[in-house]
């Protein structure tokens, strides 16, 4: 069993998060398709399990893998990247390996490559003024139709202090349930990642590392990692 746990706060230039008294957190669930998550009426981020294997090959490519999608302060658009454009497998805030042993076979639960991780139900959904939470449970399934993955993925949403406005919590407890399973990769393609959303102005993004003239793709497992970038003309910043 191994668990994975991250906390994410995303700030957004300029803005302002007042609320309306009472309001807080709900969800809205698009049955089969997404579940919002609502803060103060608008959406704070939207979980994405819809999954549909009689689609097309570039359709199941998109529903291949459950993820998040974080939203603006205005709950208008996400900032975080969906399942076209660059890099289209790096998907909101995920969990992964390109690297999944399993029986001495090799397996990508990252890029996915007709693998899959896929949304069974939720077992815990829990709003009120001060916070969200639910609990997906998730299936890692190879293309041969193995389970080799049963995973309860947690997501707490919490309001953030200025200049943030929003904070996640996500937790992922991870059982082998047909035999060992060994996860590996590289500091890229591994464990939980946010991606902001394709189209921000790459000459504008910051990204920053504990440590003087650290190398990202060294770093295994720092204690924070943190981001800024500009996305339609808008700059926001996110720190895990």
């Amino acid at each position: 069993m191994a668990a994975a746990v991250m906390a994410c706060a995303v700030m957004a230039a300029g803005e302002s998060r007042a609320a309306q008294d009472g309001a807080g957190f709900a969800f809205r669930d698009e049955p089969g398709k997404h579940l919002d998550v609502l803060l103060d009426g608008k959406i704070a981020g939207r979980y994405m399990y819809a999954f549909d294997p009689s689609s097309s090959p570039k359709d199941l490519a998109s529903t291949n893998k459950t993820y998040l999608h974080v939203f603006d302060a205005q709950g208008k658009a996400p900032i975080s990247n969906g399942p076209f454009g660059e890099h289209a497998h790096h998907r909101g805030i995920m969990i992964g390996w390109t690297k999944l042993t399993h029986n001495g076979k090799l397996y990508n639960f990252w890029g996915m490559y007709d693998n899959a991780q896929i949304h069974s139900k939720f077992s815990v959904r829990d709003a009120d003024a001060d916070h969200a939470t639910f609990t997906s449970l998730v299936d890692w399934i190879t293309k041969s139709g193995n389970t080799v993955i049963s995973e309860e993925r947690t997501m707490t949403f919490r309001r953030a202090a200025a200049p943030a406005y929003l904070i996640i919590d996500f937790t992922s407890k991870l059982t082998a349930c047909s035999g060992d399973v060994e996860l590996n990769g590289d500091p890229e393609h591994a464990g939980v990642q946010f991606r902001a959303a394709d189209g921000i102005d790459l000459a504008k993004t910051v990204y920053v590392y504990p440590g003087e003239n650290a190398d990202p793709r060294q770093l295994i497992d720092p204690s924070w990692v943190g981001e800024t970038f500009s996305l339609n003309g808008k700059v926001y910043s996110s720190v895990e």
